[in-house]
C-alpha cells in the first residue's frame, strides 16, 4: 500500500525551506525520513519552539542552554495561563538548530523524478523560486521547469507573473508542493496559457525503504502539455 506524503510537502510550504529541526519533525511526522535527506544545518538557533501542549494558541517555549557540554538544551513554557500544565522538555541541541533546504540536492531529486534533464539555479528576483531543469519535448526545444514555494511572503501570482515576463513565448512547467494554498482560478489560467503547473503531493509516493518515487508514468505526467505545445 502506498503513501501519500501531504506532511512532508506541507512542511516544505510551511517553514519555507528553513526552520528549527523540531519545526521539521513536528510538521511532518512520520514522513520526517522523506524529508531528513535533503536538509543541512545552519548557525541559527532558535530562541523559542512552539509548545508541544496545546495549551493556547501561539504558546511558545523559551530555549535555554542546558547541560555543561551543551549537548541537549531545556525548553521552557511561556504560557502565563497554564504553566504547570506545559511543563519543561529537554531536546537535543540539534534540535533548535535551524535547519534549510539543500535546494541543489532537492533539485537534483526532482529532476531524476520528473525525467528532466537536471539543470540547478535560483533565482534572485523572487526568493522562492528555483528553475531545476528542462524539460525536452523535441530535439532542441527545451522548456524550463521550475519549483516554487507558495507562501504569505511571496505570493504564488507574483511569482507565475514573474515567469511570464521572464520566459515570453517559452513555455514553462511549474511544480509547487501542494494546491491547497493556489486557487483554482490560478491554475486554470496557466494551463489555458500553454503552460502546466504540477502538485507533488499529486504525483508522489513514499516507498517502503524511505525513498520517494512518481505515481503515475513519465509518458503521462506531461501528457497535457505535450497537446498544448504540438
Amino acid at each position: 500500500m502506498t503513501q501519500t506524503l501531504r506532511l512532508a510537502w506541507k512542511a516544505l510550504e510551511a517553514t519555507s525551506g528553513e526552520a528549527p529541526l523540531y519545526n521539521w519533525k513536528e510538521l511532518s511526522k512520520d514522513q520526517f525520513r522523506f524529508i531528513k535527506p535533503f536538509l543541512v544545518p545552519t548557525n541559527n538557533k532558535a530562541d523559542s519552539l512552539h509548545c508541544p501542549v496545546n495549551c493556547m494558541h501561539n504558546c511558545s517555549r523559551e530555549v535555554c542552554l542546558h547541560d555543561e557540554d551543551y549537548s541537549k538544551v531545556i525548553v521552557s513554557c511561556g504560557c502565563v495561563n497554564d504553566h504547570n500544565k506545559c511543563g519543561i522538555s529537554i531536546f537535543p541541541v540539534l534540535d533548535v538548530i535551524y535547519h534549510e533546504i539543500h535546494w541543489n540536492n532537492l533539485s537534483q531529486e526532482l529532476a531524476r523524478l520528473l525525467g528532466i534533464d537536471a539543470s540547478y539555479q535560483r533565482i534572485d528576483s523572487c526568493q522562492y523560486l528555483h528553475k531545476i531543469g528542462e524539460y525536452t519535448l523535441m530535439e532542441c526545444r527545451k522548456h524550463p521547469v521550475y519549483f516554487a514555494i507558495p507562501c504569505p511572503a511571496e505570493d504564488i501570482r507574483r511569482i507565475i507573473s514573474y515567469l511570464y515576463q521572464m520566459q515570453g513565448d517559452i513555455k514553462f512547467i511549474l511544480i509547487v508542493p501542494t494546491f491547497q494554498d493556489i486557487k483554482i482560478e490560478v491554475i486554470n489560467t496557466i494551463r489555458k496559457n500553454g503552460c502546466e503547473i504540477i502538485s507533488l503531493h499529486d504525483i508522489t509516493h513514499a516507498q517502503t525503504n524511505g525513498t520517494i518515487e512518481i505515481s503515475c508514468s513519465l509518458n503521462s505526467l506531461f501528457i497535457d502539455f505535450k497537446k498544448n505545445i504540438l
